[in-house]
């Protein structure tokens, strides 16, 4: 009852972090384990986060490849639908000079 009455969606007073603080030091009071517990899953989930930051700039850096891949396959297929001959670039630049 006492914690529902501290509920934080009732109460402004109590942000997120202020009211697992409070919870927190209840429970150090009444479970002398619960500091290395805490201690240990503070640890446990910094290593979570920064794996966590490391996995999504990996994933970042994939969906790149992938839309570089893709801009790659569609300039071939552009390349391709010309069908462009050996030496043609040149008869071309040669065209353009005559016509120029």
């Amino acid at each position: 009852t006492f914690i529902k009455y501290l509920s934080a969606k009732e109460n402004n007073e109590f942000g997120n972090e202020k009211f697992l603080n409070l919870l927190d030091a209840l429970e150090m009071q009444e479970n002398t384990n619960f500091i290395s517990f805490l201690e240990d899953f503070k640890k446990d989930f910094n290593a979570y986060s920064q794996i966590s930051n490391e996995l999504n700039a990996i994933l970042e850096e994939e969906k790149k490849v992938e839309e570089l891949k893709e801009l790659a396959r569609v300039q071939i297929e552009k390349i391709s639908s010309i069908n462009p001959k050996i030496g043609e670039y040149e008869e071309l630049l040669i065209l353009k000079k005559k016509l120029s």
